[in-house]
């Protein structure tokens, strides 16, 4: 009993009324019917799958429905395919020319049920490169050189603004993170974009220069120096610096002299190190010291000599 246009017979044992005298002879007349498929719908399941590009799905678990009495039927081989080849939940149908075992009469129509399964956005670390910088007060960091590694062949993707920032605002080598972001080319959200954590860069002291005042002196036979009204042009706004310091003039005698800056001085404010300083160049006179000279002076008898011409 299989599908097609059948030849109908009547089987012996029919029952005639009104012949009770078999004053007929019967004969049936050549009757065809067909018989037409059984429709089975074939529920599959479809895996998820991570964006790569193309369609491509992965089926099993085929089960038949309304298959009549001890009928098996079986996918031997089948492929399908997502609706769509980005991220996003999409219908799954099963390609033409899938095979079935046990269905060689033709014996059911087999239809597929709607069947939905995901693709999910490739995550991607992208690499970067960045700089040092001066020390300027804030976190703020440059970055560049974007490096998006792992992603399929003929998708382009382009950083097109990011901000990021160094771990500290002061000076030391530090890690720097991608605060936020705008990538084209991923417009589907094809990817999930994650970054390099373990991008360094420094930020190094700010040199600075040190402006003071030295006073004149009267020489004293040394050569130290009275300094004093420091100005530390150049520093961040914000931050504020003193000095407490002894000073040198180049020279102990009088002249005009550079006075320096001893070692040892000692800058409140800068426990961060973020500033190098040095000191201005300043001069500053050490004046001839006054000294009044006392004297004795001796009492003399004049004496005059007459001649007589």
């Amino acid at each position: 009993i299989k599908v097609g246009t059948w030849a109908v017979t009547i089987d012996e044992g029919f029952t005639v009324t009104g012949n009770d005298d078999n004053n007929y002879a019967l004969t049936f007349a050549a009757v065809t019917a067909q018989i037409t498929a059984r429709t089975t719908e074939v529920t599959f399941t479809a895996e998820n799958k991570v964006y790569n590009g193309n369609r491509t799905a992965t089926v099993s678990g085929f089960t038949f429905s309304n298959l009549v009495g001890n009928d098996n039927l079986a996918v031997a081989a089948a492929t399908a395919r997502f609706a769509e080849s980005k991220a996003g939940e999409w219908d799954v149908t099963i390609d033409d020319g899938f095979t079935v075992t046990g269905n060689d009469d033709s014996n059911y129509a087999i239809v597929f049920a709607p069947v939905k399964a995901s693709i999910t956005p490739k995550a991607i670390m992208v690499g970067f490169t960045a700089d040092d910088k001066v020390y300027d007060g804030t976190a703020v960091a440059t970055v560049h050189d974007f490096v998006f590694e792992g992603t399929i062949a003929g998708d382009a993707l382009t950083m097109a603004a990011v901000t990021a920032s160094f771990a500290e605002a002061k000076v030391g080598e530090w890690l720097v993170t991608i605060d936020d972001f705008t990538v084209t080319g991923n417009d589907d959200g094809n990817y999930a974009i994650g970054f390099s954590g373990n991008v360094k860069a420094s930020i190094t002291a700010k040199a600075i220069t040190v402006g003071f005042t030295a006073d004149d002196k009267v020489y004293d036979g040394d050569a130290i120096a009275t300094v004093h009204d420091f100005v530390f042009d150049g520093v961040v706004e914000g931050d504020a610096l003193e000095v407490t310091a002894t000073a040198q003039f180049a020279e102990s005698k009088a002249g005009e002299w550079a006075v320096t800056i001893d070692e040892g001085f000692t800058v409140t404010g800068n426990d961060d190190n973020n500033y190098t300083l040095t000191f201005a160049a300043v001069t500053a006179q050490i004046t001839a010291r006054t000294t009044e000279v006392t004297f004795t002076a001796e009492e003399t008898v004049a004496r005059f000599l007459c001649f007589q011409i």
